[in-house]
């Protein structure tokens, strides 16, 4: 991306020496061959953010499908129960904490940011 980023700017500049030089042919190829590569650098930005997504949904689901397996198996929440230790909401508790760990909506890598996410995840 960061290539294809200067290759614009170098033709953004040529297109403009073309148009102050007033040299229309070769502004016309200057413009052909931006439109191209604008084009190439667009498509590649969308599958980018589409298959950071898709393994971000993917990553979720299985993270909360694990930890609550963790935590509805072997009963562990009945024992809680007649522990005393109860807990209002686990699941959306897990779901959120997992949510936090993963990133947020804007596309920012959340598991850097809040690794304190993943200490209340694993704690019993």
């Amino acid at each position: 991306m960061v290539w294809l980023s200067l290759i614009l700017v170098q033709l953004a500049g040529s297109m403009f020496d073309a148009i102050q030089n007033y040299d229309f042919k070769s502004f016309l190829h200057y413009i052909e061959f931006w439109t191209a590569v604008a084009f190439v650098y667009c498509a590649i930005g969308v599958y980018q953010n589409y298959a950071s997504m898709a393994l971000t949904i993917r990553w979720r689901r299985w993270m909360t499908d694990h930890f609550l397996q963790r935590w509805l198996g072997d009963k562990t929440f009945y024992y809680w129960q007649i522990a005393g230790q109860s807990t209002d909401n686990p699941d959306q508790r897990i779901s959120e904490d997992i949510r936090d760990f993963i990133g947020t909506n804007d596309g920012s890598s959340g598991a850097t940011r809040s690794l304190p996410a993943c200490f209340r995840i694993l704690q019993p």
